[in-house]
């Protein structure tokens, strides 16, 4: 258990020096000035205006990763915690019988700290791994770094667009947010209200 989890540790800091490098890299290149800070078409949200918005923030530090790895017995469920890099917690909990058979969940978890919030964004394995009754995310608001966030916009990768898509919305539920999933993909989430 301690192996998977320093393994999932490690491929977390390669994912995060990679993006860094990226957004370093397309700082250089294009300059900050001219960079759009939302997305150019409503509900959509593209790789590189995630990275437009991080290359602006004059904060910008290099991305964090937290997550682990769990066996989840199909008849149980189960549940996968989650720490992220200020302390903040979160889980997902698989309910029982969502999934046809006991199935190794791993959760890998990047982190980019802008100036005003945190966007975390998520990586569930495996892939495309679909539950026949919603599995549920919870995020400790802390994590988003926020102080006037009222809810949370949940992008989903779509890898044949090459884009991130608005999925919803979920509102801040005292101090967590609460997500719905049917499968695992790449999902990534941004706190909104009040900026």
């Amino acid at each position: 258990m301690q192996e998977v989890f320093i393994m999932t540790k490690v491929r977390g800091i390669i994912t995060g020096t990679i993006l860094a490098g990226l957004i370093l890299a397309l700082m250089i290149i294009m300059g900050c000035s001219d960079l759009p800070t939302v997305p150019e078409q409503d509900g959509i949200f593209t790789l590189a205006d995630f990275e437009s918005i991080a290359a602006r923030q004059a904060e910008f530090s290099e991305p964090e990763d937290g997550g682990g790895s769990v066996l989840i017995p199909a008849d149980e469920g189960g549940v996968i915690p989650i720490v992220f890099s200020n302390g903040s917690e979160g889980s997902l909990e698989v309910p029982p019988n969502a999934i046809r058979s006991d199935t190794e969940i791993s959760v890998e978890v990047t982190e980019v700290i802008l100036r005003d919030r945190a966007i975390l964004q998520f990586d569930f394995q495996p892939d495309g791994l679909r539950f026949s009754t919603e599995a549920t995310l919870t995020i400790d608001a802390s994590a988003f770094r926020d102080a006037d966030m009222e809810y949370v916009d949940w992008y989903y990768y779509n890898p044949d667009s090459g884009k991130w898509e608005l999925v919803d919305r979920y509102p801040l539920s005292g101090d967590k947010v609460y997500i719905k999933m049917s499968h695992f993909s790449k999902w990534m989430s941004i706190s909104q209200g009040g900026q």
